[in-house]
């Protein structure tokens, strides 16, 4: 399997952690949105590209961990994920896009290979 297609997990209330296999090269556009169980997700080193509103409204999503190769991530991809607290990413990523609600306390931000910031308790509110 290349990619997990537009909508494939989507509302999937039975899935609560993620590994990706390394095979996949592709996350589409709401391929686990409101899967409301999910809990932890990890992204393996093939995956170049993670579409738009992929996990959004996982509310009881709390980390995402990538393994640096991700070179887009679409828009409000992690929108309305209320219990979201840790998420490492590549450099190379916008943290403005990735679509975390206001009001929503991100605990970490890693920023994966420069380590560029470690953010301890921000608010979206702080990176616009």
């Amino acid at each position: 399997m290349k990619s997990i297609e537009f909508c494939t997990f989507k509302q999937c209330n039975s899935l609560k952690n993620i590994i990706i296999p390394d095979s996949v090269e592709s996350i589409g556009n709401d391929a686990f949105s409101e899967c409301s169980s999910l809990t932890s997700v990890e992204i393996p080193y093939s995956v170049k590209a993670i579409g738009k509103r992929a996990f959004w409204k996982c509310s009881s999503l709390k980390s995402i961990k990538t393994h640096g190769s991700v070179k887009s991530i679409g828009d409000d991809t992690f929108g309305k994920c209320s219990s979201l607290i840790s998420i490492e990413i590549p450099s190379s990523i916008d943290i403005s896009i990735l679509g975390i609600d206001s009001g929503v306390e991100v605990k970490k931000i890693w920023i994966k290979y420069f380590l560029l910031l470690l953010l301890e308790v921000y608010r979206l509110s702080d990176f616009n």
